[in-house]
């Protein structure tokens, strides 16, 4: 599998805790692959990196993102700055 297929695939994570005297504890969930790196389709230059990022500083100012969405799209954008 190339890391582009494997981008964004949903991995199983099962965690259990024992202990002497008490059941055991299952926690489980799904986690994502996530590479920035992989994902960038073009180069930037640090001018197109600063419009880029100018957008989504407004789209969270008016809602439309949140802190942690943004803070990923910016993680996305400086892995495609040369």
């Amino acid at each position: 599998m190339s890391p582009k297929e494997q981008q964004g695939a949903k991995l199983p994570v099962l965690v259990r805790a024992t202990a002497l005297g008490v059941s055991p504890v299952e926690w489980g969930a799904f986690v994502s692959i996530a590479s920035f790196a992989t994902k960038c389709k073009e180069r930037l230059t640090r001018d197109e990196y600063k419009a880029k990022r100018k957008k989504l500083q407004a789209a969270l100012a008016s809602g439309a993102l949140t802190q942690g969405e943004l803070d990923k799209y910016d993680a996305e954008l400086v892995s495609c700055l040369h």
